[in-house]
């Protein structure tokens, strides 16, 4: 009721209609400035509101850096036409995350160390001890699984190692690296690792890890443990079986080398090792002590010709082992038609002896082309030694004989001329021949016997009389004092 009488009776305040208006009451001052203030906040607002518009659009803007690809991932998907999906170092536009997404992968070198995987359960302090040092700490007992690592060989030992793999992730398949391996491309917080690596890195470590452990238990299992422990281990078998497990996996990773470092044996087995080692060092110590006396030797004998000279005999022999077989058999073959005479066995031998005329001439000019490079090595002036000095006392000796051996033939051709037709000469040239025979026996070290005409029966002790041999020797020592004196060397 009261309502309804407000609506029907005038307001105080309302002026009547023929009433003058009212001049306009002056405004708050408090009103004026809340306005103002007003005002100008939502004018900052809106500045605030484009620029946070302004950054929202350019937060997609990425820079590859050197060292590194990108790929851009539009709502999850590989953006981009085959071919240009993989984005090289330099500032790219995308769109701001959620909508896109750039994953920046590193693409340098890396090395992954297997420091536990295969080696002795180590405290972190003792973790860069070689295996002397290991040792003396009194690492060693019972291998325990899960704890200690080591890896058996092709011929079932045991024994422990250290890897290490150097990799990276190929440029043109970093696709398949962020599809099957990471796309974390969060920081790493542990404040040891100085340059912050994204976090798939250490997933990609991991990754190969798993996968090279497998693969080197597979590698090391048809390796024996001597070629082991001494590295001999096929490094580039190693790569190659590495790098199909990854590309099995699409893992877009490339392996650059695998090594292996500190091989070594189970501590248990160590005096038994290191008794082998030493041995082997003795060996190695005899056959480098042997090989410098062999080569003192073919010095002394024959000077730095020795091996031309040798390979020279070793040829000579070569060509001449068909003609020495040939001769051989045509031995035996007469041999044989010597003990059991027979017409077969005489045509053999017959057929054998023709073989050998004819390797003979099939071989002549090889002989004797082998025979004269032999000679010309034995003159050279590069030939020395012992060997040099037979050789001049060979052809010494030589030529003494053959010139001695002319003379005598001269002689004999002088007697024969003289006494061919005439018999009572060549009786007393035989007589004189005989005689000079004799004399040249009995001018040497001979010892004679002077004997009664009537002795009829004689008894001779073939031993020389212990005297005389003791006389001789007494004598021939004093010469040779006389002579390293400079004496005259007489007898006493």
């Amino acid at each position: 009721m009261t309502d309804e009488l407000q609506d029907i009776l005038p307001s105080e305040s309302a002026a009547p209609p023929d009433a003058p208006p009212r001049a306009a009451e002056p405004e708050d001052p408090a009103d004026r400035s809340l306005n103002e203030s007003l005002r100008i906040s939502f004018g900052v607002l809106k500045l605030v509101m484009l620029a946070l518009a302004i950054w929202f659009v350019f937060s997609g803007v990425r820079r590859v850096p050197e060292g590194a690809v990108a790929v851009r991932l539009h709502f999850g998907r590989v953006a981009g036409d085959p071919g240009e999906q993989v984005l090289k170092p330099r500032w790219y536009f995308a769109w701001p995350d959620p909508i896109d997404r750039v994953v920046i992968v590193p693409t340098t070198s890396r090395r992954l160390d297997l420091d536990s995987a295969f080696w002795f359960d180590l405290k972190k302090e003792d973790r860069a001890l070689t295996i002397e040092e290991l040792a003396v700490k009194g690492y060693g007992g019972p291998l325990r699984p899960g704890e200690t690592g080591s890896l058996l060989t092709g011929d079932q030992n045991l024994v422990h190692g250290r890897w290490s793999i150097n990799w990276k992730v190929q440029p043109g398949e970093v696709i398949n690296f962020i599809r099957n391996v990471s796309d974390d491309t969060t920081p790493v917080t542990d404040s040891e690792d100085e340059s912050k690596p994204p976090r798939m890195m250490l997933d990609a470590e991991a990754f190969i890890a798993q996968v090279a452990e497998r693969t080197l238990v597979h590698l090391v299992a048809q390796t024996p443990a001597d070629e082991y422990l001494r590295g001999k281990i096929d490094r580039e078998r190693a790569k190659r079986m590495l790098q199909k497990a990854l590309d099995d996996l699409n893992a877009g990773i490339r392996i650059e080398q695998v090594q292996l470092s500190q091989p070594t044996y189970p501590m248990d087995v160590r005096p038994a090792y290191l008794a082998l080692t030493q041995a082997e060092s003795k060996k190695a110590e005899q056959i480098e002590k042997a090989r410098q006396e062999y080569q003192k030797i073919v010095n002394e004998v024959a000077g730095p010709a020795y091996e031309q000279l040798l390979g020279a005999i070793e040829e000579f022999e070569r060509v001449r082992r068909p003609l020495d077989e040939a001769r051989r058999q045509a031995a035996e073959a007469r041999q044989l038609a010597l003990q059991k005479p027979s017409a077969s066995n005489q045509v053999a031998y017959e057929k054998l002896q023709e073989k050998v005329e004819q390797v003979r001439n099939a071989h002549r000019e090889a002989i004797a082309q082998a025979d004269r490079r032999i000679a010309g090595l034995l003159e050279s002036e590069r030939t020395s030694g012992r060997v040099s000095r037979i050789i001049k006392e060979a052809l010494a000796y030589k030529r003494t004989i053959s010139e001695r051996i002319l003379a005598e033939a001269s002689v004999f051709d002088s007697y024969y001329q003289v006494f061919k037709d005439n018999p009572q000469l060549r009786r007393i040239t035989v007589e004189r021949l005989w005689e000079d025979a004799r004399q040249e026996i009995l001018a040497g070290d001979v010892e004679s016997f002077f004997l009664p005409p009537d002795v009829n029966e004689l008894w001779l002790d073939v031993s020389r009389d212990p005297r005389v041999r003791s006389e001789r020797y007494r004598r021939a020592q004093q010469e040779k004092i006389d002579r390293r004196n400079g004496g005259e060397g007489g007898n006493p």
